[in-house]
């Protein structure tokens, strides 16, 4: 995990819907080219009247984010429960929330380790943007380029089995 620098900004990303709180489902599916982020988004008339449980044969709606140029990616803690203790929670990192953070401490310490191994061009940083999703039970961290996103509905094991079709639409 990277240090905060002081310098960083969080913006929330206001273009993707929030996840679903109690059950979002998140999956990860990623290979050395290709970086894909699902969730279980809260529906608008459900976003303050939740259910406990999303089962995985509902048809629910769910966004699959297709990430551009994908440079790394982590998930795991904290939670909803530990999220003070994230690097960026100065910063104003919140639970159940979509981020872009600007000044980005984990993209300058790739840069550096980059800057070290003498394959570096500044110019291949200035795209990269460090992207945060907090979810119930986990976070998940990304830098890429940019992302496409695509809403679909249906069972979790069906949207599951898609993947390589949202692969090509998105």
């Amino acid at each position: 995990m990277y240090l905060p620098s002081g310098k960083e900004s969080l913006l929330p990303l206001d273009s993707l819907p929030l996840p679903y709180r109690d059950a979002p489902l998140p999956i990860v599916l990623a290979d050395e080219l290709n970086l894909i982020l699902s969730y279980v988004v809260a529906e608008p008339e459900e976003q303050t009247e939740l259910a406990s449980w999303v089962s995985p044969y509902a048809e629910e709606p769910m966004l699959a984010i297709k990430f551009q140029s994908p440079l790394a990616h982590f998930q795991g803690p904290p939670d909803d429960g530990g999220m003070q203790n994230h690097p960026l929670a100065s910063a104003g990192l919140q639970a159940y929330g979509v981020y872009v953070v600007e000044r980005s401490p984990w993209i300058e310490q790739l840069r550096i380790m980059q800057i070290r191994s003498g394959l570096y061009r500044a110019s291949e940083w200035e795209p990269f943007k460090h992207y945060i999703f907090s979810f119930h039970s986990m976070t998940f961290e990304c830098i890429a380029e940019g992302y496409h996103s695509l809403m679909v509905r249906g069972p979790l094991r069906a949207v599951f089995d898609s993947y390589t079709e949202i692969l090509d639409a998105i």
